[in-house]
């Protein structure tokens, strides 16, 4: 069948997560690329892995959001 455009045409069929079978990428690489003035940080759905590192506040200390849901992180939230 021809697309429409309309949203309904993109709703069809199933839709798959295989996060085994994607690129996953360590967050600390992302908190190791030496920002300093991050405020907010929204990575949800990313593939990320590892944990958030305890030293994050002095290594973002301006950071006042930070979203990571549906990730393969593991680990507690640092205080």
């Amino acid at each position: 069948r021809q697309s429409t455009g309309a949203w309904g045409d993109f709703q069809e069929g199933p839709s798959y997560l295989c996060p085994e079978s994607s690129y996953n990428f360590p967050f600390q690489e992302i908190v190791d690329l030496g920002w300093t003035n991050v405020r907010k940080v929204w990575l949800d759905g990313c593939f990320l892995t590892g944990t958030i590192p305890d030293n994050i506040a002095d290594v973002w200390p301006h950071l006042q959001s930070l979203d990571l849901y549906n990730n393969n992180m593991e680990g507690s939230i640092p205080s």
